[in-house]
């Protein structure tokens, strides 16, 4: 079964090579500049979902939640609201 793709025809095969390429191409020295940004991205990614978990815990703190609420609710560990705690001005 052929399936076009900017009015060229590739076969399942085809497919198959050129994915298996690209996957390969990702781990050659040449492209460890472009895997790091990758990485680097999710990193700040997932810290940036951190930062707005921290930020919704300290508002749900200033609102009256208890610590296990708050910990349950914004997936933090209630060590790190009980420090969050501190960092709330009145």
């Amino acid at each position: 079964m052929y399936n076009t793709l900017h009015g060229t025809n590739y076969s399942e095969r085809d497919a198959e090579i050129t994915i298996n390429t690209l996957g390969e191409s990702l781990f050659t020295p040449q492209k460890n500049d472009l895997w790091d940004m990758v990485t680097a991205l999710e990193v700040e990614r997932e810290e940036g979902f951190e930062k707005g978990r921290e930020e919704i815990a300290r508002n749900m703190l200033r609102d009256g939640f208890s610590y296990e609420q708050t910990a349950r609710l914004s997936m933090l560990d209630i060590e790190k609201i009980k420090k969050l705690s501190y960092t709330i001005q009145a």
